[in-house]
């Protein structure tokens, strides 16, 4: 029996049927990487809400014993603010800003439009210069507290580690970047195998994207 010729439509079905499902794969991850994100970046900034309270609070009683009117009344104010803040929107908010400006997570085109096309707010409705001046204070406040900072360095790198996308390595000796360079490299390889059916080489031996 003759064997069937290769024609060019299955040289063109078969990596581009291997390129959709590693691209649909990993927008599955990194769709669910987002939704975690956002639970856990909540829950630290809940804690992290609490104790910027307390701070404000001791400020603001500093502030009455010296009769510094001008700080009485931003700290109330920014501890308004404390107290009306939308964890969630705060969380949509920074992450847009800070995920949707990392130019490698871009240009993958995983993320979702708007944290690439718009800056999303983080609160609802409108805001004087003033209001929007206190309401960056506070939330700047508490998203460098270390409860949220451990938090997001988790986030961002999980957000390179499911796109498959190498991340940089900082404030490490070189030897320190290099190894933790080919780690990476290493759990992007196998989950690209894992993702294709372990069959992710051509007969050259570079790996198919």
């Amino acid at each position: 029996m003759p064997k069937r010729k290769r024609s060019v439509q299955d040289d063109v079905t078969g990596p581009t049927s291997s390129h959709d499902r590693i691209r649909a794969s990993r927008q599955r991850d990194v769709d669910a990487h987002i939704e975690n994100s956002k639970k856990l970046l909540h829950r630290a900034l809940k804690k992290a809400k609490g104790f910027e309270r307390q701070k404000l609070g001791k400020r603001l009683t500093n502030a009455t014993k010296i009769s510094d009117a001008p700080s009485m009344a931003r700290l109330r104010k920014e501890i308004e603010v404390v107290k009306s803040l939308d964890l969630d929107r705060v969380v949509e908010s920074r992450l847009c800003k800070g995920i949707g400006k990392i130019k490698a997570l871009v240009e993958s085109g995983y993320l979702p439009k708007m944290w690439i096309e718009g800056e999303v707010k983080g609160w609802e409705g409108k805001k004087s210069e003033e209001e929007v001046k206190a309401w960056n204070n506070v939330v700047s406040g508490i998203w460098n507290l270390n409860v949220v900072k451990e938090v997001w360095t988790g986030v961002v790198r999980g957000f390179y580690l499911a796109m498959g996308v190498q991340a940089p390595v900082e404030g490490k000796g070189k030897k320190d970047k290099e190894k933790t360079a080919k780690k990476d490299a290493e759990k992007i390889r196998r989950a690209q195998q894992i993702e294709d059916g372990g069959d992710m080489k051509t007969k050259t031996g570079e790996m198919i994207l």
